[in-house]
C-alpha cells in the first residue's frame, strides 16, 4: 500500500498543572490492510513538550477520528496505539508515536478530533484516494510517452503507453493512448522501411494498425509488401512475389499490382506442370530401372518341320531367360539389355509314332509299342530391344544359340524279322538363330511369338537337316 504524506500541523496548547506544553505535529498517514470493505488508517504523530516542566498530554485520551457519514459513527473505531504515546515527555524533548483507526473504505472527509473541539482534517475516503493513485499512475505514463514522442524516441514511448493501457481505467482514456500508441508504432515502422529492414518495417505498421484503423496505415503496409514482392520478382523468385503481391492486394487494391501478379501466376502454373512432368518422369523412369537383371520363365506349343516339308508336328517346350539390362533411356525408355535363354522342347507323340515317323522320315522298322522321344535342348545367346513401361512393353529378342537333340527310340531287323529290338539314345549337335517378339503386360506376364531356324548335323541321315519352327508362349516376367 502506497503511503500518502501530508504534513499538516495541529499545534494543540494544553496547560498540564499549568507547567507543561505540547505541540502535536502530523507526519503523515498510511492506509494498509484494505478488506473487502474496510481498511486501516494509520496516523504517525510526533508529540513534543515545549514546555518547562516534565509531564503527559492528556488531550490524547480523547482522541478519536470522524467522518461526513454520520451513520459511521460507531463503524471508526481505534485499533491500535503506539505504545509510547502516553509517555511522560521531559521538557524540551519529544516522542514519534501513531494511531491506527479501523474505518470503512467509502468513509470520506475523515477528520481528527479533540473532545475540547479541536480538530484537524486528515484525507478523503480509501476508495477516493486508490482512484486517484490509479489516474495519476495513467497520466504519469502518458505523459512519459509523450515526452518520448517529442525526443524522437518512438520505442521509448511505446514501452510508456503500453504500461498506460495495463493500468484499469475508463475505455476511452485508454483509446485515446491506443491512437497515441499506434502514431509510436507507424514512426518505428517508418525507421525500419528507411533501412530497407522489411519484415519489421511491415510488423510495426501492423501493430499501428491493430491499435488505431488508418487508411494511411494500411497504404503503407500495401505499399511495403509490394516493394517485397517486387524485390523477389527481381531475384527470380516467383511464388515468393506471388505472395506478397498478394499481401499487398489485401490493403490496397493496385491494378499493376494485379496485373503483376496474375502474369506471374501464369508463368508459375507453366512452370510448375514442367517439373512436375519432369519429377513424374523421373519417378516412372526409377521405377523402370529396377530390376537391373530381367527374368522371364514360361511355356506354350509350337510346330515344327524339317527340311521345309509341308507337314509340322507338334512339340511342347519351357524356357527360362535372365535378361540384364545394359541401358534404358530416360525420355524414350527404349531398353537394351542381353539375353540369355535356356530351352527345352519336345515333340508330343504316342506309343504308335506315327507322328515321329512322319517328322523324320523313319521306314516302319520302328518299335511301335513304345513311344520315340524326341527332345531339342538349346542355349541362346543374343540381344533384346523394347520400350519399358509400366501397361504394355514390346520386347524383342534377337539370339543365335547352339542346338541338341536327343533321340530315343526302339528298332528291330526288317530283314530278318527277328525279334530282337536295339535301342537308339543318339545326341545330335546343330547351330542356328531365333527371334522372338514379346508383350509384357504390367511387366508380370507375357505373351510371345518367336521363330527359330537351326542345322542338325548327323550320320543318320533321318536326322540331319535343317529344322524350323513356329512358337506361342505364355509366362511371367519381371522385367
Amino acid at each position: 500500500m502506497k503511503t500518502a504524506i501530508l504534513f499538516l500541523f495541529l499545534l494543540f496548547s494544553a496547560n498540564i498543572f499549568s507547567q507543561a506544553e505540547f505541540k502535536i505535529t502530523i507526519d503523515q498517514f498510511k492506509w494498509e490492510n484494505p478488506s473487502n470493505k474496510r481498511v486501516d488508517l494509520t496516523i504517525f504523530l510526533t508529540i513534543k513538550n515545549v514546555g518547562y516542566e516534565k509531564g503527559k498530554c492528556e488531550d490524547l485520551y480523547d482522541l478519536y477520528l470522524d467522518c461526513s457519514e454520520p451513520y459511521y459513527y460507531y463503524d471508526i473505531k481505534i485499533k491500535d496505539n503506539g505504545t509510547n504515546i502516553l509517555n511522560s515527555i521531559n521538557a524540551g524533548s519529544s516522542v514519534k508515536s501513531y494511531i491506527t483507526f479501523e474505518v470503512p473504505k467509502d468513509a470520506d472527509e475523515l477528520t481528527l478530533r479533540f473532545y475540547g473541539g479541536v480538530s484537524r482534517y486528515i484525507c478523503e475516503s480509501y476508495n477516493k484516494w486508490f482512484e486517484n493513485q490509479i489516474v495519476e499512475k495513467f497520466e504519469m505514463f502518458v505523459t512519459e510517452g509523450d515526452l518520448r514522442m517529442a525526443k524522437n524516441n518512438p520505442e521509448g514511448a511505446v514501452t510508456q503507453y503500453n504500461s498506460a493501457l495495463e493500468v484499469s481505467i475508463e475505455k476511452y482514456k485508454k483509446d485515446e493512448v491506443r491512437k497515441k500508441l499506434s502514431e509510436a508504432y507507424l514512426k518505428i515502422g517508418d525507421k525500419y522501411y528507411d533501412n530497407q529492414v522489411w519484415g519489421l518495417a511491415i510488423d510495426n505498421y501492423l501493430l499501428a494498425l491493430d491499435n488505431d484503423y488508418s487508411v494511411y496505415t494500411k497504404e503503407r503496409i500495401a505499399y511495403t509488401y509490394k516493394v517485397v514482392g517486387d524485390d523477389k520478382y527481381k531475384l527470380d523468385l516467383k511464388k515468393e512475389a506471388i505472395t506478397f503481391y498478394d499481401k499487398s492486394l489485401i490493403y490496397k487494391e493496385d491494378s499493376q499490382v494485379r496485373k503483376r501478379k496474375n502474369d506471374l501466376l501464369t508463368e508459375v502454373s507453366k512452370k510448375d506442370k514442367k517439373e512436375k512432368k519432369i519429377r513424374n518422369d523421373k519417378i516412372e523412369y526409377q521405377k523402370l530401372l529396377n530390376p537391373n537383371i530381367g527374368f522371364k520363365l514360361g511355356g506354350g506349343i509350337s510346330f515344327q518341320n524339317k527340311d521345309g516339308g509341308k507337314e509340322g508336328a507338334p512339340f511342347w517346350s519351357a524356357n527360362l531367360s535372365v535378361i540384364p539390362k545394359l541401358y534404358v533411356g530416360q525420355s524414350s525408355h527404349l531398353t537394351i539389355g542381353l539375353n540369355t535363354e535356356f530351352n527345352v522342347c519336345g515333340l508330343v507323340t504316342d506309343n504308335s509314332n506315327k507322328k515321329f515317323r512322319n517328322y523324320y522320315g523313319f521306314k516302319d522298322s520302328i518299335v511301335s509299342t513304345e513311344s520315340a522321344l524326341s527332345n531339342e535342348y538349346s542355349l541362346n545367346l543374343g540381344i533384346g530391344l523394347g520400350y519399358l513401361s509400366e501397361s504394355v512393353t514390346p520386347l524383342l529378342l534377337i539370339n543365335f544359340g547352339i542346338y541338341a537333340l536327343n533321340i530315343k527310340y526302339n528298332t528291330y531287323d526288317l530283314n530278318t524279322g527277328s525279334n530282337n529290338y536295339s535301342s537308339i539314345d543318339a545326341l545330335y549337335w546343330g547351330f542356328g538363330p531365333k527371334i522372338e517378339f514379346s508383350l509384357a503386360f504390367s511387366r508380370k506376364f507375357y505373351l510371345s511369338y518367336s521363330f527359330k531356324s537351326f542345322s542338325i548335323a548327323s550320320d543318320n541321315k533321318s536326322f540331319e537337316g535343317r529344322y524350323s519352327g513356329h512358337n506361342i508362349n505364355l509366362g511371367f516376367i519381371f522385367f
